[in-house]
């Protein structure tokens, strides 16, 4: 089977990525499925103990070595290029490639995941918005599930309408600790529904000559599955089929970068 493959982002840095990830990895592998851990490039993390990469890659079937599944990890907690050029190094972006293209070979199914929000930038050139598009994979949005979710959300979503971008799934994680709201939830599905539609309009006079139209968002919107995850819960409130997030990687780009 040819490996497929998701992008793991969030909608900013800290809102549970990597517990999302293991969870999503841990429910593949029970189900017998080789799964593999890419962390392309990390901040803050300069050793493989305790770091994303070694968190996914035990939630996962332990396929490949530290060097490939995090094989560029720097100690500052800042942006990768800065927290490297802290260190008089430099993101590769070439290695960054080469690694995924090694990964591939070695599972069936393959999570990415990226370093801070889906418009971070993970080189001096690349944002992980890039990477995804580039690499062909739908995203799984993780956001913090508390005030402010629903701006984060929309906004994160058309960034990743620009670059047309695939989204699997949008994850509400309670990342901080606190006790989510559902209305937040709610909030963001319902606006989604009465936005996603075809010429939506306002009335901003009450006079109906005065029917003004406003921007549609993209109808697929609105289908996009919704799951949630209370802090430090170990299993989604939801039953749901990973394997139909992972879709088939850019086969062209893998085979050039494996074969330099």
């Amino acid at each position: 089977m040819q490996c497929r493959g998701v992008f793991l982002t969030g909608t900013d840095t800290d809102v549970g990525k990597t517990h999302v990830g293991c969870l999503i990895a841990r429910q593949l592998v029970k189900l017998g499925y080789r799964v593999g851990a890419y962390k392309p490039v990390a901040s803050g993390f300069p050793k493989w103990d305790g770091s994303d990469g070694q968190r996914l890659w035990e939630a996962t079937s332990r396929i490949g070595t530290p060097e490939l599944v995090s094989p560029q990890r720097f100690k500052a907690p800042f942006a990768p290029s800065v927290a490297a050029s802290m260190e008089g190094r430099t993101v590769d972006e070439q290695q960054i490639f080469s690694g995924v293209a090694r990964m591939v070979n070695e599972c069936d199914f393959l999570m990415i995941e990226g370093a801070g929000g889906l418009m971070s930038p993970i080189s001096p050139r690349l944002t992980n918005a890039d990477l995804a598009a580039m690499l062909g994979t739908p995203i799984i949005l993780v956001a913090n599930w508390k005030l402010g979710v629903v701006h984060q959300v929309l906004a994160t979503l058309t960034a990743a309408h620009l670059y047309s971008l695939s989204v699997a799934a949008i994850i509400l994680s309670a990342a901080d600790g606190a006790i989510p709201d559902p209305s937040h939830q709610t909030l963001l599905s319902d606006f989604l529904k009465a936005r996603c539609v075809d010429s939506p309009t306002f009335d901003a006079t009450g006079n109906d000559r005065d029917i003004v139209p406003i921007r549609q968002l993209p109808e697929s919107w609105k289908r996009i599955p919704f799951l949630t995850l209370p802090h430090d819960q170990e299993t989604f409130s939801e039953e749901f089929d990973w394997t139909s997030l992972f879709k088939p990687m850019n086969a062209e780009l893998l085979s050039h970068w494996g074969n330099v």
